[in-house]
Parts: structure tokens; sequence; C-alpha cells
């Protein structure tokens, strides 16, 4: 077999499709095919687990290992069943939520999506790309009469979350050795998440300053965005200074 086929062969293998030819190839003193591929199966499911437990701590901390260990497992089900090619940990947050309103037993834990949701969004601020330099100087260039097509740009490491659980407070408790008592409450609520000087950040927003952040990342034009949140003005200030926007841009005109 060539390198690619063996390769091949053995990605099948440990998604548990039997290769007849791949299985003559192995050869060990004490194991039996068969057992040696379990050695494999059982290194990639500690593997994938650790790594989903460096992308969702306190998560993991939550569940606990067995249950962690689990969720990990079927992750890695879904990552055959759908041959996705997403990065990472994507979709971890939506097959939480499955588990929690299918199994009676994780009932007091409807609050871990919207927890594993708020990680993920770190990383993602993390590991976004850089911005370029804030450019609000070709603002002066552009007529009046059709400034109202003008679309902010968010920052591409801004991520926006709504939230029914306190998962930002949950979070910032279990960074200690020793998290006191989890107080849950039910109240709908926007979290912005962001990257400040190589660090992801998260915090709690108003009502309107979310809704006008969400209005930014869907390419809602000023006009637009106007309608939605009146007080628009004054929360430019805030998103520049805070560089959570970094610059300007009109669309081409559909109309011409």
């Amino acid at each position: 077999m060539h390198l690619a086929d063996l390769q091949t062969a053995l990605r099948a293998e440990l998604d548990g499709h039997p290769n007849a030819e791949l299985r003559q190839l192995i050869t060990s003193a004490s194991l039996a095919p068969e057992q040696c591929l379990q050695l494999y199966r059982d290194l990639l499911a500690k593997t994938r687990t650790r790594a989903l437990a460096q992308l969702y701590p306190v998560t993991a901390q939550l569940l606990g290992p067995q249950l962690f260990h689990a969720l990990s497992q079927q992750y890695g089900h879904h990552l055959v069943d759908t041959g996705t090619v997403e990065p990472f940990g994507t979709g971890l947050a939506s097959l939480l939520k499955h588990c929690t309103d299918s199994q009676s037993t994780l009932q007091n834990l409807q609050f871990l999506p919207e927890l594993a949701s708020l990680e993920w969004a770190r990383n993602l601020a993390w590991t976004a790309e850089e911005d370029p330099p804030q450019d609000f100087d070709s603002l002066i260039y552009v007529p009046e009469s059709e400034q109202y097509r003008l679309r902010l740009v968010a920052s591409q490491a801004l991520q926006l979350l709504r939230c029914h659980w306190p998962v930002l407070d949950i979070w910032n408790n279990y960074q200690h050795d020793h998290p006191g008592k989890l107080h849950l409450r039910y109240r709908a609520h926007w979290l912005c998440v962001y990257r400040h000087l190589d660090s992801p950040r998260a915090e709690t927003l108003s009502d309107s300053l979310g809704r006008l952040l969400k209005g930014i990342l869907q390419g809602h034009t000023l006009y637009q965005l106007s309608r939605e949140v009146p007080d628009l003005n004054q929360h430019l200030t805030l998103l520049i200074s805070r560089r959570w926007i970094t610059h300007v841009e009109l669309p081409p005109d559909s109309s011409s």
C-alpha cells in the first residue's frame, strides 16, 4: 500500500471501519492487529479529550472527567458523520445542547451550552487575525447624500452572544482555585467577547449596545442602524475607542 492509502486506511480503522489489507500489515510479538488498533483508538480519544478540555476548560470542570470524555467521544462521532473541515472544537456547544435537552441526568446543567459558547467565542477572539489600523479619514470624501449607505466594519476578533444564564459570572468564578456556589438566574442579556492586548475578554452589554453590535455584524447600513438604535451617535465614540469597529465602508450602489 502507498503511504496515502495507509493513512486513509488507518483513519478509517480509527473511525470504526475495518480494513483487512491494513490489518495484514500490522505485526506485533504480543498483540493481535485489533489490539494494536485499539491502542491507537484509545490514544486518539484521550488526545481529543485533552484538546477539547483546553478549549473548554470550565465546561470540562463542570461536567467532570467521565461525562466530558463521553461528550468528547460523541464529538468524535460527529466529526466522522459530518466529515467537517471546520476548526477543531466548532459545534461542541450545539452538541452539548442536544445532550442537555435529551438526557435527564443533565437537566440541572441547562446553562452549559451557553457557557461552552462563551469559551468558544473567547477562543475565536484570541485566534482572530489582526485588524488593520483604524481608519475613518475616508469619511470626509463621502458625499452627505451617500452617508446613509455607510457600513461600520467590526473588529475581526469581536464576538457577540445572546445569553440567558449568568455564564460570564460562572466562567469568572471558576478562574479561582476554589470556586464558590453557583447562583443561577434566568435573564436574557448580551455578552461581547473581544481581544485586548492579545488577551480575550468578555463583558455584559446594555440592550441597545447589544442590538447595535448585532446590526453591525449583520452588515446593516448607518440608516438601518439609526432606525434600530435611535441613540446610535452616543455609542459610536465608545465603539471606536474600544476598537470594536475599525473603519467604515461604502458598498457599491446596487441601484446604479
